[in-house]
C-alpha cells in the first residue's frame, strides 16, 4: 500500500494536528496471504475499567456489520501467569491481538509474547482521567516519531480507534455507536496489537 492510500483510509492523514503519514505504510502487510484480513482477538484487563472500557470502544471499532468483536476480559493475575499467557497466545499463526491492560501487566504479556514468536506491530499509552484531559501517545513499530494528543475526559473521540484501524489496514470503523466516557478514577493504560 502506498502513502497516498494509507491517507486516503485514515481519513485525510491529519489526527489532531499530528500527520499520520508519519505512521510507516506496512498495513498491506497486515493482510494475510490469501487477501483476507486476518482475524482480530481483543483482551482486556477485568480489574480495571478503563481498560474494559477502552477494549469494548476498539473492538466495536474493529467489528463487521455493525457486531463488535468480542473482549476476552482477564484480571491482571491472569495476565501475568506463563500458562494464562500461553492460552491466550494459543491462536492460529497470523492472528492479530490487541490488548488493553495496566502497564505493568502489558510489560509481562508482551515479554512472554515476543518469546513466543509474537511480533508487536503497534502500542499505545493512555492517561485516563476522570476530569479534565486524557491524553494518549501512539506509535506503530517502524514509525520515526509517536502521534500524542489530548482529548476531554467526557467526551472521548475515536483517535485511538482509528489509529489502530489504520495500523491494521481497515477504512472505517464496524460498529458506529456512541463511545463511553472511561468511568472511575484516573488510569494508566497500555494498549498493544501483536501478531502471532
Amino acid at each position: 500500500m502506498d502513502r497516498r492510500e494509507f491517507f486516503r483510509r485514515t481519513g485525510g492523514g491529519m489526527l489532531l494536528g499530528a500527520p499520520l503519514a508519519s505512521l510507516p505504510a506496512t498495513a498491506a502487510a497486515l493482510v494475510s496471504p490469501a487477501g483476507a484480513a486476518a482475524a482480530v482477538v481483543v483482551i482486556g484487563q477485568a480489574d480495571r475499567s478503563g481498560a474494559v472500557t477502552l477494549a469494548q470502544r476498539l473492538a466495536a471499532a474493529l467489528g463487521h456489520g455493525g457486531r463488535p468483536l468480542p473482549v476476552h476480559a482477564r484480571d491482571a493475575a491472569a495476565l501475568r501467569r506463563p500458562e494464562q499467557v500461553d492460552a491466550l497466545l494459543a491462536l492460529p499463526h497470523g492472528t492479530r491481538l490487541l490488548g488493553v491492560m495496566d502497564d505493568a501487566s502489558a510489560i509481562v504479556f508482551l515479554a512472554m509474547a515476543s518469546s513466543r514468536g509474537a511480533h508487536l506491530l503497534a502500542h499505545g499509552h493512555h492517561r485516563l482521567a476522570s476530569q479534565g484531559a486524557t491524553r494518549h501517545t501512539c506509535s506503530a513499530t517502524g514509525c520515526g516519531e509517536a502521534l500524542a494528543w489530548h482529548e476531554p475526559a467526557s467526551h472521548p473521540a475515536t483517535h485511538v480507534e482509528r489509529f489502530y484501524l489504520a495500523t491494521l489496514g481497515e477504512t472505517t470503523p464496524g460498529a458506529r455507536t456512541s463511545l463511553p466516557a472511561v468511568p472511575g478514577g484516573d488510569e494508566a493504560l497500555a494498549s498493544f496489537l501483536i501478531r502471532l
